[in-house]
C-alpha cells in the first residue's frame, strides 16, 4: 500500500483550494480501488451458477441434482464474494487532483460521478492514512481516496453538501450493545428449546387435542424468536447526536453530551469477538454501540475478513468523531435574549407568541440582529432540543424560500427525530405536524427555551 504523503507534500499545494464558485479542487489525493480481479472473478461464479441452476430446471433427472447442487454453491459463494469484494479496496493509484463541481466528483480529469450520484460519505483513518469513501447507490461500487488527513477530507464532505452540518451519517451495526447482542443469542436459543419442551409437555399432559390451536402461535413465537437475532441496528449520526434504533427499541445521546470515543477493548464469547465503540459521557456514564462482530474457527483462525468489520467500525468512529467537531467549531450561542417558555399554555398558543417576536421591534433587540441570533440558536447542535425548536418557529414567519431551505438542509442533519419533524414542519408551513411536534419536544410545562444571563 502506498505511504501516506509526508508533511512535506502537505505543505505544498495538496489543500482544498476554492476556484470558480462552485468549484472545489483537492491536490495530493490517491485513489484506491477495489481488487478487480477478485470482484469480477465473484461475479462470473455467480453468473455461472444462475446458469447452472436454469440449465438443471430444464434438464431431467439424474443429471440436474449435481447440477443443480453446483449452481447454488455457485451462486452463494460467487454472491458473497462479489458483495465481499465490493467495498474492499486494496489497489492505491498515484496522487492527482481531485475536483468537486457542483456536486460532480472527478479525478485525474476522469468524471467519476456526475451531480447527484454520491449520497453518503464518509472520513475514516485506515491502516496508518486517512480515507474518503462516498457512496454511489447500492449497484455502484463505492468511490474512495486516500487524503492527507482528516480535515482535509471533511472538506471534501463539506464541498459535496455531506459533512456533519449537512447531513446525518447513517450506519448499520449488529446491535445497540454487547450485552445486548448476547442476550438476543440467548432468545434465539430459547426459543426451539421451549418450542419443543411446550410440545412435549402437551402432548405427555394428554392435550393433544390442543395441538392445532396451539402449534401455529408457538411456530410464530419460534420464528420471531430466531429472526430477532438477524434484525441489526440503525445508527444515524448528526451534529446534534446520536439515535441508536433496533426493532421497537431507541436510544439517543446528545453530541454536547459526548466527552470522547474510542474502541471498546477486545473480549470474547467462545468463538465471536465483538468490535464495538465506547462513547465516554460528560456524567462519566459510558454509552456502548456494538458495530460488527467476527467469529473464528475451531483452530483460533478468523473464519471472516476481519479488515472489512474494522474498517466498519473505524467508519462509525470517523463519523463521530466528525459531528463532535462540529459541534464543537459551531461555538455557544450568546446569552442575549430570552424566548418565551410554553408553560402550562396549549402549543397553539405557545406558537403565536413566538411567530410574533420578529415583529415586536421592542423586543430586546433589533428585529435584524435577533434574526441573526434566532439563527445562531436554531444552527447549534449543542443547544437544548426545545431551544432550537422555538428558535425555528420564531423565524418561520418572517421565512423567504431561501431561508426554508435552510431550514430543510438543517433538517437533514439533525439526528433526533422529533427535533428534525419540527424544523421541517416549519419550513413546510405545515402546522399540524408541527403542534404534534412541539408536544413532543417542549412538553406543557416545559422551562424557558433560553434564559437571560444574570
Amino acid at each position: 500500500m502506498m505511504a501516506p504523503p509526508t508533511d512535506s507534500s502537505r505543505a505544498a499545494p495538496d489543500a482544498a483550494t476554492a476556484e470558480p464558485p462552485g468549484i472545489v479542487r483537492v491536490r495530493g489525493v490517491s485513489r484506491a480501488e477495489p481488487n478487480r480481479t477478485a470482484l469480477i472473478g465473484g461475479a462470473a461464479l455467480a453468473f455461472a451458477g444462475l446458469i447452472a441452476i436454469v440449465v438443471a430446471l430444464v434438464l431431467a433427472a439424474p443429471l440436474s441434482a449435481p447440477l443443480l447442487a453446483f449452481g447454488l454453491g455457485a451462486l452463494v459463494f460467487g454472491g458473497f464474494a462479489t458483495q465481499s469484494m465490493r467495498k474492499r479496496m486494496t489497489r492505491v493509484g498515484p496522487r492527482d487532483t481531485l475536483q468537486i463541481d457542483n456536486g460532480s466528483v472527478t479525478f485525474a480529469n476522469t468524471l467519476l460521478a456526475s451531480p447527484g450520484r454520491i449520497s453518503a460519505g464518509v472520513v475514516f483513518h485506515h491502516d496508518i492514512a486517512h480515507r474518503v469513501r462516498l457512496s454511489r447507490g447500492a449497484l455502484l461500487p463505492p468511490l474512495e481516496f486516500v487524503v492527507a488527513d482528516a480535515e482535509q477530507g471533511r472538506r471534501v464532505l463539506e464541498a459535496l453538501g455531506l459533512d456533519a452540518r449537512h447531513t446525518v451519517g447513517r450506519f448499520w451495526v449488529d446491535g445497540p450493545s454487547w450485552d445486548h447482542w448476547k442476550l438476543r443469542w440467548a432468545a434465539a436459543v430459547f426459543a426451539p428449546v421451549s418450542f419443543f419442551a411446550l410440545l412435549w409437555a402437551v402432548h405427555a399432559g394428554g392435550f393433544g387435542s390442543l395441538v392445532p390451536f396451539l402449534l401455529p402461535l408457538m411456530t410464530i413465537a419460534l420464528v420471531l424468536g430466531v429472526a430477532q437475532l438477524f434484525a441489526p441496528a440503525r445508527v444515524t449520526i448528526g451534529a446534534d447526536g446520536i439515535l441508536v434504533r433496533w426493532l421497537w427499541q431507541s436510544r439517543f445521546i446528545p453530541i454536547r453530551e459526548i466527552e470522547s470515543v474510542r474502541d471498546a477493548p477486545d473480549t470474547s464469547l467462545l468463538t465471536v469477538y465483538p468490535k464495538g465503540l465506547l462513547l465516554q459521557l460528560t456524567s462519566g456514564r459510558t454509552e456502548e454501540i456494538l458495530v460488527s462482530v467476527g467469529r473464528t474457527g475451531v483452530i483460533g483462525e478468523y473464519g471472516y475478513v476481519i479488515k472489512p468489520l474494522e474498517e466498519r467500525r473505524r467508519m462509525v468512529k470517523g463519523r463521530i468523531e466528525e459531528a463532535i467537531a462540529a459541534a464543537r467549531k459551531g461555538g455557544a450561542v450568546e446569552e442575549a435574549f430570552v424566548l418565551p417558555a410554553r408553560g402550562p399554555r396549549k402549543v397553539e398558543e405557545w406558537v403565536t407568541e413566538l411567530r410574533q417576536l420578529m415583529g415586536q421591534p421592542g423586543y430586546r433587540v433589533q428585529a435584524a440582529p435577533l434574526r441573526d441570533q434566532l439563527w445562531r440558536a436554531v444552527e447549534d447542535p449543542s443547544a437544548e432540543p426545545q431551544e432550537r425548536a422555538a428558535a425555528a418557529v420564531s423565524l418561520g414567519a418572517s421565512l423567504d424560500d431561501t431561508g426554508r431551505q435552510r431550514l430543510r438542509v438543517l433538517a437533514h442533519a439533525t439526528a433526533a427525530p422529533r427535533l428534525r419533524v419540527v424544523i421541517e414542519a416549519v419550513a413546510d408551513q405545515d402546522d399540524d405536524r408541527l403542534a404534534q411536534a412541539l408536544d413532543d419536544v417542549a412538553p406543557e410545562g416545559s422551562a424557558p427555551a433560553r434564559r437571560e444571563p444574570s
